[in-house]
């Protein structure tokens, strides 16, 4: 037991192994886009088969099953840190969706993971803020999770044709923005930076343009705002174009 511990803590004290917008990070990352490409692929074929429903139940049992792996991963004594192990990131929030998302028909939770997985967990792949590489646990917990969560955002359009609405949009942002803000508030009590809205010093990624905290964390919930918007018009658009009648109400999938 003590190996293992100090092989865990000599893994995370040296995990960083690859830089951004190298050859290594691209092939990363396009690595993981073809394996959500090849799911979408094998989804559609087994649709025209009408098949598709096992495998997806297939998927949300595995994606479950992950989470709690992930999750006991974070937990334990060897990696855990109050000031990140937390399962309230909004990738841990997003993940758990996506399995609900594959199990029900519930439009709300489809809704919640199309924008947090297309507008904000996409950002992952380019800016990833996890920098081991495959030979550590930290990798794959980091890659597979937000595969997931952008995997089940593409599916839910592509193989089971959601098309998000104003209505969709608005719900998201509000139940976001009430999201960010206890986030916001617990973060300044702790000193901790869940959701990137906290009192970080070196944050991540596109988030440390965004200048000091606190008003750093107003930025945080406009562009994040912006980027769902962004992730919507495109259908109200095709909408539009289409000639379809107006975005309903409804909330059917």
């Amino acid at each position: 037991m003590i190996a293992t511990l100090a092989t865990f803590a000599e893994q995370r004290a040296s995990r960083a192994s690859f830089e951004l917008f190298t050859h290594e990070h691209i092939l990363i990352s396009t690595a993981f886009v073809a394996w959500i490409a090849g799911v979408l692929l094998f989804a559609h074929r087994l649709k025209r088969k009408r098949k598709e429903p096992a495998f997806r139940r297939l998927l949300a049992i595995a994606g479950t099953l992950f989470v709690i792996a992930y999750n006991v991963f974070w937990l334990c004594p060897m990696n855990f840190d109050a000031a990140a192990s937390l399962p309230i990131h909004i990738c841990d929030v997003a993940i758990l969706f996506s399995g609900v998302a594959l199990w029900t028909n519930w439009r709300l939770f489809w809704s919640l993971t199309y924008f947090l997985g297309i507008a904000l967990s996409t950002q992952a792949f380019a800016t990833p803020t996890e920098l081991a590489g495959p030979g550590s646990p930290y990798f794959w917990a980091f890659w597979i999770a937000h595969t997931q969560i952008v995997g089940v955002a593409l599916y839910l359009p592509v193989i089971l044709d959601y098309r998000p609405t104003w209505v969709d949009l608005v719900e998201v942002l509000a139940l976001g923005i009430t999201y960010t803000g206890a986030m916001f508030i617990l973060n300044a009590s702790y000193g901790w930076d869940y959701a990137f809205v906290g009192p970080n010093e070196d944050p991540p990624g596109v988030v440390a343009l965004l200048g000091e905290w606190p008003l750093r964390a107003l930025w945080v919930v406009l562009l994040a705002s912006l980027a769902c918007t962004l992730a919507w018009l495109p259908w109200a658009i095709a909408r539009r174009l289409g000639g379809s009648p107006p975005e309903p109400d409804s909330k059917a999938p």
